[in-house]
């Protein structure tokens, strides 16, 4: 069956440290959403994961339970989890908030090649285009918890 939602998921973290993530949502609608955010200490596991969660309350915000959803991503980490060839070893935050996101949709996982697809460009522009501002402006904020997601309508 045919998803209501598409998700292309990008995490990007330079060993442990600042990093960002991004989520593009497109429904079979045509309406979509870029979803990022960031966190000051984390790490690339982290940032793979949480643009999956970002998107998928999203998808049950707009669509509601029941709903099918479509996971792309880069992370082979993230698409053998929730597709269960692997089991979760760490990030035991981020899993159960997974799965409390992921309750009543239906949700399946694809794993492609970086930047294969223009939806996951998309998110892997959006997530060093995070990266950048946040090095270009680290001098001048507050670091102890910049963990935080947004939405382009934030910005504005």
């Amino acid at each position: 069956m045919k998803p209501h939602v598409i998700l292309y998921t990008d995490g990007s973290c330079p060993g442990a440290g600042t990093g960002a993530w991004a989520c593009l949502a497109v429904t079979t609608g045509g309406r979509y959403k870029a979803l990022f955010g960031y966190s000051s200490s984390t790490t690339i596991s982290r940032c793979e994961l949480q643009p999956v969660i970002d998107g998928l309350l999203w998808a049950r915000t707009l669509l509601g339970v029941g709903s099918r959803v479509q996971l792309i991503t880069d992370s082979e980490y993230v698409a053998k989890i929730i597709g269960g060839i692997n089991r979760e070893s760490a990030n035991a935050d981020l899993w159960a908030a997974y799965r409390a996101a992921a309750d009543g949709l239906a949700v399946s996982a694809v794993w492609r090649e970086r930047q294969s697809l223009p939806g996951m460009r998309y998110a892997d522009s959006l997530c060093w285009s995070v990266r950048k501002l946040l090095a270009a402006v680290a001098d001048k904020v507050e670091t102890e918890d910049l963990s935080k997601t947004i939405t382009a309508e934030d910005l504005f």
